[in-house]
């Protein structure tokens, strides 16, 4: 601060940073965007099966980013700010269904839009239409027969 007598009264004259010109003082980086998911790999999984790597494809990632799979968040590896991966654990495809997925980036960012991933029962339906080859063969006790069926 700084004085000076100018006719008999006082002048003070404060120096002001420009750099104080907004809230938090101009250098603070920007929120992270809205992130949006485009697609997601793979998109359903046989439930009871094995821990397996998603990966979703979309824009504004960021190293925070967190991948929420049926409401329980993962943690991601970003791979670009257009593409992520996460382990999904065995535990959470454990019974048939679908479950939605999102992004979240870090406050202020917010969730993205949600993709569903559908969870198949184990149990495959029985086919259809089967034939089976040679038709009428008899087996004896003990005895071994082979034989072919196909799927119509």
């Amino acid at each position: 601060m700084n004085k000076g007598t100018l006719f008999g009264m006082t002048l003070v004259v404060l120096a002001v940073s420009s750099a104080i010109s907004g809230c938090g003082g101009g250098d603070a980086a920007p929120p992270p965007p809205l992130p949006t998911i485009t697609s997601i790999s793979p998109n359903t999984a046989v439930a009871g099966g094995a821990a397996f790597m998603l990966t979703i494809t979309g824009t504004n990632f960021v190293a925070a980013s967190m991948v929420n799979f049926g409401g329980t968040a993962h943690a991601v590896t970003l791979v670009s700010a257009t593409q992520l991966t996460a382990t999904i654990p065995a535990s959470a495809i454990v019974s048939d269904g679908t479950v939605a997925i999102t992004v979240t980036n870090p406050a202020p960012g917010g969730s993205s839009n949600a993709v569903n991933f559908t969870i198949a029962n184990s149990q495959s339906p029985p086919p259809t239409g089967v034939t089976v080859t040679p038709s009428g063969a008899m087996v004896q006790p003990g005895g071994v027969q082979q034989f072919t069926a196909m799927a119509r």
